[in-house]
């Protein structure tokens, strides 16, 4: 089925309720609307994923310990890309022209509740991770994954902060916990079937030109980045509208809150 792609409002437009709700997706309604959203907006959602791609490139060539400081700033940067790109989305959902630097800029405002979303997952999964051992912590961490998927969009585009955010994302996903799950295996599996097409280039490259196949990858890496963020906030918005008759008018007011 075709999917059904959000009306932009025009500049002039005021948004009712009527007109401009936004109709529930089921998968292949929301994976081609990740398409269409990304296709439609290419290198604004590759400007936002290529910050902490080269991150990663510097820290896969410089020696120790630059390295390492360069793979953590990537690993806080592609925090903020998710953040940026989540925003991107709505602001192109309502039919506003942005550009890469204006959504980073909007991200680094909500920069103190983003980074201990960060610690906090982290450490959570760590832990769960470490439970693994004795069977229990691989239900927790998948439990814990799904259920606070969504926290980035919610401090981003309901401007909560980090506590809340663990909180209203798991409300989001309750009762919807297994289809959310579902989505997201789906979405891995097109993510690992891309990234082994990648993989054809890179090796060819690994042996006589390692250089060359890390920028082969990180050129790979920001091309499919796009994808999990537009799909994250596509299905952010999708639980909303399931639950809460979410709007274009409500997205509008958000935006000016």
């Amino acid at each position: 089925m075709a999917a059904r792609p959000y009306r932009p409002l025009e500049a002039s437009e005021t948004p009712s309720i009527g007109v401009e709700s936004l109709p529930p997706r089921d998968l292949g309604e929301l994976l081609s609307e990740t398409v269409r959203v990304y296709r439609e907006n290419f290198w604004l959602f590759a400007g936002i994923a290529v910050v902490p791609e080269v991150f990663f490139l510097l820290g896969a060539l410089a020696p120790l310990p630059a390295s390492v400081l360069f793979v953590i700033v990537g690993a806080v940067a592609s925090v903020f890309a998710a953040a940026a790109s989540a925003y991107a989305v709505r602001q192109r959902c309502l039919g506003r022209d942005i550009d890469a630097a204006a959504c980073y800029s909007r991200a680094l405002t909500r920069a103190v509740p983003l980074i201990v979303a960060l610690i906090i997952l982290f450490a959570v999964l760590i832990v769960s991770a470490l439970l693994s051992l004795i069977l229990i912590g691989i239900p927790l961490f998948f439990f814990f994954l799904v259920s606070w998927f969504f926290v980035d969009q919610v401090i981003m585009l309901e401007n909560r902060e980090a506590g809340d955010a663990f909180r209203r994302s798991r409300t989001l996903v309750q009762g919807s916990w297994w289809r959310v799950f579902g989505i997201g295996v789906v979405y891995v599996v097109v993510l690992i079937g891309l990234s082994l097409i990648g993989l054809i280039p890179i090796s060819l490259f690994s042996v006589e030109a390692p250089s060359v196949a890390q920028a082969v990858s990180t050129i790979w890496s920001t091309l499919l980045t796009p994808i999990v963020h537009i799909g994250a906030t596509l299905v952010y918005f999708d639980l909303r509208v399931r639950k809460e008759q979410f709007t274009l008018e409500a997205m509008a007011a958000e935006a000016a809150a």
